[in-house]
């Protein structure tokens, strides 16, 4: 029978009490090597392979695999794949208990089809604790769970009564899958993230770690996570570089399967990661921090860096309107030309670089935006000319400048958090990721602030000081999809960004066809924001009109399930309503937050500083965007790009500064225009009940107001100081149209259009 290799990538939660290892405080009771067994109820007799579990701690992995056939188990550190030529399998493994009592057992499992993201039906699994130690001992815990088509974990929380002191088996069981697979497919249940404690067994931990060179510390830091843990890290830098390999789908990004992940953080409470000044160096292209599952985990004092970032940086040193010389920093920044393709080298990683912007060497000013680069070719002294586009650009290029130059690939941020339930990031700050530098998804209550004022610098996204470059980030500072609660960004400083400082917003999925009437099947529309879910059962779905992008009939979710990263199978309460159909678009309800985007500095952006797109309270106030080249508070929305939704209900715009801003691009420095396929058609405008008030304008004659498809808007009480900084463009400071309820300054506007 033809065998397939499945990589493992399942992490086990291990704990130490007082540096013994007990499973009853979460680990096993052996400091070696500890063997799994796995074996066959029919076929082929199993073999013994070896888990990895550390002493005080570790992690070691569980895959347990159905692919017809396998079932598989792979160390840490091993490479070895055990394999099985059966169905029913099950892998098991023993431990002592030397204390009765009551026990807690979790672990997070999922489905997944490892080739081409198909997907398939199966029975049900079991977990079983058994008494004795051996398979024919007395089962005192049986529970099946079944691993129903997931993009992403669910958690199993059991409770284990143990009368007893003495040996037991904890085995998890697959039985026969259920249907019909293709056999291209490789199919596996993952179980991860294993966890077995006493109830009141272990004392939260207090660890600290002090530098230790260029020591890798990954398996140290990640043997000390666990539920009301305390890691203390002093000022100084920690290096990560062996990744675990993460099966999940991560929004506005290109999800490459398996994700890379240094720090996965999973299924914790009340944990806290504090740094004194610390700097986590994470070496080679990945997430470099991941909270999955999590609930009041904070992260404080810490800076999140990459050895080599992603994007590459050079010095100007000439221009003359058709392309430039560039002098990269060999070590810092290497650089080759390979075929006239500029090629970005890292560490067990190197990409093509086709894009190219541009800052002010002085003042970090954007001076030209996403320009695209032709050929390359090396000079011979450690320079490179490239050729370059045309595009809008504030003035020429001119030695001393700084070019950035990017891949438009991006296939992680720097901080991904997934599930994350109260998180708090104080003096936090993040230089570089594969894509953006923060994203949170289906997460409740997000607050990022900084201590202090933002000018102090202590959290936020910019370039590190001493860190050898001066941008940070070649993608979003901070995206919030799908979430709920409060996002929460105060206190904090963004500077030299490609791309939004903040982005909030939903997911909608178009309906692709109606199999029956309480039945949709449902197209991710954008190539970057699949697989991940948008809705779960008892959950509230809201019908959208694509051409007009009117909300409109809403009824619950009685089941969902991701068929592939590109569709889902949704069933409702209720029959959909007529008016609606495939094209249309549909929204979750529940997963849209409230946003307060208060006390920062967004500083050199080169897009919007705020893009939000959600119904939930928003307040944007006390905050200096400064020389922002395009639009810098936008309010959006779509069935036909992104796809990205929620409409805004409640949005509070004061007390801001607005300097020199909207020079490249954009319509308005504060632009609210959805993206609308039949505008004339709508009934409802898009947003509604805005206020903008007791703000500072520094600018040039540009429109200060952009609006369409809002009722109910208001501008009042504004500073505005016009300067000669860049050349005016428009003629009229508030362009509005399609929209009703419109005062400025007391003075009531007629409906337009």
């Amino acid at each position: 029978m033809k065998k397939r290799v499945v990589t493992a990538m399942a992490t086990m939660v291990v704990v130490a009490a007082s540096g013994k290892n007990l499973v009853v405080n979460g680990t096993f009771d052996s400091g070696e090597l500890s063997s799994w067994t796995r074996n066959a109820t029919t076929g082929k007799a199993g073999k013994q392979g070896k888990v990895a579990v550390f002493p005080a701690g570790g992690n070691s992995w569980v895959d347990a695999a159905l692919g017809g056939k396998a079932l598989v188990v792979q160390s840490f550190n091993s490479r070895d794949n055990i394999w099985l030529d059966s169905t029913d399998s099950y892998v098991q493994q023993s431990f002592n208990v030397d204390e009765p009592g009551r026990y807690s057992l979790t672990f997070n499992y999922a489905g997944r089809g490892h080739r081409d993201d198909k997907y398939w039906v199966r029975a049900s699994c079991r977990v079983r604790v058994i008494q004795g130690g051996e398979i024919e001992g007395k089962a005192i815990y049986d529970e099946a769970f079944t691993p129903v088509t997931k993009s992403s974990y669910v958690k199993y929380e059991g409770t284990v009564e143990i009368t007893k002191p003495g040996r037991y088996l904890l085995q998890f069981f697959m039985p026969q899958p259920v249907g019909t697979e293709p056999e291209a497919c490789d199919k596996c249940v993952v179980i991860d993230n294993v966890c077995f404690e006493r109830f009141g067994g272990c004392e939260a931990a207090a660890l600290s770690f002090e530098p230790r060179g260029d020591e890798d510390r990954t398996a140290e830091v990640l043997a000390a996570v666990k539920s009301g843990a305390t890691l203390r890290f002093a000022k100084g830098e920690y290096h990560f570089r062996s990744p675990t390999k993460l099966y999940y789908y991560i929004s506005n990004h290109d999800n490459p399967q398996p994700h890379t992940v240094f720090l996965p953080i999973m299924n914790v409470e009340d944990m806290t990661m504090r740094g004194d000044g610390a700097v986590f160096l994470f070496h080679g292209s990945g997430v470099g921090l991941t909270l999955m599952d999590t609930r009041r985990v904070t992260l404080k004092g810490i800076a999140f860096e990459w050895a080599r970032p992603p994007f590459s940086e050079a010095k100007v040193v000439s221009f003359d309107g058709k392309g430039a010389v560039l002098k990269p920093d060999p070590v810092r920044f290497p650089l080759a030309v390979e075929n006239g393709r500029l090629i970005a080298i890292g560490e067990g990683w190197k990409n093509h670089v086709p894009i190219i912007e541009a800052f002010a060497g002085d003042t970090l000013d954007p001076i030209m935006g996403i320009n695209g680069m032709g050929r390359a070719s090396e000079l011979g002294d450690g320079t490179i000319r490239v050729e370059m586009g045309r595009w809008r650009m504030a003035r020429p290029l001119r030695p001393g400048d700084i070019a950035l130059m990017r891949s438009p690939y991006r296939p992680s941020p720097g901080i991904s958090l997934c599930r994350a339930h109260d998180t708090l990031m104080e003096d936090c700050t993040w230089h570089g990721g594969d894509g953006m530098g923060l994203v949170a998804q289906r997460c409740e209550n997000v607050t990022i602030r900084g201590s202090g004022k933002a000018s102090d610098r202590t959290s936020g996204a910019f370039a590190r000081k001493g860190a050898g470059y001066a941008t940070a980030l070649q993608a979003d500072a901070t995206h919030f999809s799908n979430c709920k609660g409060c996002v929460l960004v105060e206190n904090s400083f963004f500077e030299a960004t490609v791309d939004d400082a903040i982005n909030v917003h939903s997911t909608c999925l178009r309906i692709e066809s109606v199999p029956k009437p309480d039945m949709l099947v449902c197209r991710y529309m954008h190539g970057q924001s699949t697989g991940f879910d948008v809705f779960l059962p008892g959950e509230r779905l809201r019908f959208i009109k694509a051409s007009t992008l009117e909300p409109g009939f809403e009824t619950v979710v009685k089941s969902a399930r991701i068929t592939d990263h590109r569709h889902a199978i949704i069933t409702l309460a209720e029959p959909m309503p007529q008016g609606y159909a495939p094209g249309d678009a549909v929204e979750n309800a529940d997963w849209q937050p409230c946003v307060v985007f208060r006390n920062n500095i967004a500083r050199n952006i080169c897009a919007r500083a705020v893009l939000l797109t959600t119904p939930g309270k928003a307040v944007i106030e006390g905050n200096l965007f400064d020389h922002g080249s395009s639009q810098v508070i936008q309010l959006e929305g779509d069935a036909s790009g992104w796809y990205e939704s929620g409409a805004c209900r409640d949005v509070t715009i004061r007390n801001n500064v607005f300097r020199n801003c909207a020079f490249l691009h954009g319509e308005g420095i504060i632009q609210i225009r959805p993206n609308l396929r039949d505008i004339k058609s709508q009934k409802e405008r898009y947003h509604r009940n805005i206020v903008i008030e007791r703000n500072r304008f520094e600018t040039p004659r540009i429109p200060l107001l952009r609006a369409c498809s809002v009722s109910n808007l208001i501008w009042r009480n504004n500073e505005v100081i016009y300067t000669d900084s860049f050349p005016a463009r428009g003629k009229e400071p508030f362009v509005i149209d399609y929209s009703e309820g419109v005062e400025i300054d007391g003075s009531r506007r007629m409906p337009s259009r």
